[in-house]
């Protein structure tokens, strides 16, 4: 069906998520003349249990994208066996590998700026490889839309995926491949709403985030770009996630990377069903979990001292609530928005904070559906 549209679209260059890898997806199609070259950005535990419960063999089932000579393109960093792992099953099918994350390289994030009222981050990335290919590139004041050190080590690896093309022949200048990266714009992912889209949505005076992380590093990762973004501003959470995430390991992140106004724990269809969706409930019970082996101070909403402010949608005074991160759970995300905003507002003074949506793609994508109407 793909190549069937491709053709039908005149499409010239195709970029394709593979995903799981030929054992397991449609790439097993894909012949070694008709690619120009593989790229593969990390092994994580995403989908662990689906592709055989390890590391290992999850490294395993994504070289299926390996082609005979093919370039690989690594992004990483990875652990070491597992980058092993990777670099001999190249070297069977030789295959010359293109790492972004070799000693010669450096990415390295400057500075957050704005520009047009949203923020940036000024990069430089230098790539110096001299295994396999010859390989050089120096881009200083990249100025990247998509936030974090995890988002600049994706530029890298693009920028070595694009240097492998233009190794093969391809006329690709130094411009077009900063243009590129500068433009580069994902839905979901560090997206922060304009202040017309938050009012939209009834949160007059917030900054609203949404980004679709749902694993424990991911997780880590947003949590080092709130950080680096928006430093010590009051921050509330609002999350949804799927029944096959690590509901607490993801708790435990965000919960350790720092303090936390309100996390409100709501409910999210994934892949347009309610089979997989985490109840607000479980969630709730999940974060509390995390929080004792943390031992943080929290309030939640079966105790008396918060009930009334969902009970009777009333925000209690800071005074009452003045200890501790509370915990809610509400179904409906867009009363989940509001009670977020009423909480965190009422216990920063009015003071400008953070809502950040997250724990799936699918919440993202609701609140998305909401701005579009």
């Amino acid at each position: 069906m793909a190549f069937t549209l491709f053709a039908r679209e005149n499409v010239d260059i195709a970029v394709i998520e593979a995903g799981l890898g030929g054992a397991r997806d449609a790439t097993n199609i894909i012949s070694s003349s008709g690619l120009a070259a593989s790229v593969i950005t990390t092994i994580g535990e995403e989908h662990l249990a689906a592709l055989g419960g390890s590391l290992e063999s999850i490294a395993l089932a994504k070289l299926g994208i390996i082609k005979h000579g093919c370039p690989l393109v690594l992004g990483g960093p990875f652990p070491p066996h597992i980058e092993c792992i990777l670099r001999d099953k190249a070297l069977s099918m030789s295959s010359p590998v293109v790492s972004a994350s070799d000693a010669g390289n450096q990415s390295t994030i400057k500075g957050i700026s704005r520009m047009n009222g949203r923020p940036y981050q000024s990069c430089e990335i230098i790539i110096q490889i001299e295994r396999d290919f010859k390989l050089f590139l120096e881009l200083l004041d990249v100025k990247l839309c998509m936030l974090g050190s995890h988002q600049l080590q994706n530029a890298a690896t693009a920028t070595c995926a694009v240097l492998c093309l233009r190794n093969l022949g391809w006329r690709i200048s130094d411009g077009s491949i900063r243009a590129g990266l500068e433009h580069t714009f994902l839905l979901g992912r560090s997206q922060i709403l304009t202040s017309k889209e938050t009012e939209a949505l009834g949160l007059h005076g917030t900054t609203v985030l949404l980004d679709g992380a749902h694993t424990n590093e991911s997780a880590n990762a947003l949590v080092k770009t709130i950080k680096m973004t928006f430093g010590k501003a009051p921050l509330a959470l609002v999350v949804a996630m799927a029944s096959d995430k690590d509901h607490v390991g993801f708790a435990r992140e965000f919960l350790s990377g720092g303090e936390l106004e309100v996390v409100l724990l709501t409910e999210a269809d994934i892949a347009g069903g309610k089979s997989r969706t985490t109840s607000a409930s479980l969630l709730r019970d999940c974060w509390i979990q995390a929080s004792k082996e943390l031992g943080i101070d929290i309030v939640h909403d079966g105790t008396t001292k918060s009930r009334e402010v969902f009970n009777n949608l009333l925000v209690c005074s800071a005074t009452k609530l003045e200890n501790g991160t509370i915990f809610a759970a509400e179904s409906s995300l867009m009363a989940s928005l509001k009670a977020t905003n009423q909480i965190l507002r009422e216990r920063t003074g009015n003071q400008s904070g953070i809502i950040v949506v997250t724990g799936s793609l699918h919440i993202v994508s609701m609140v998305l559906a909401a701005l579009s109407g």
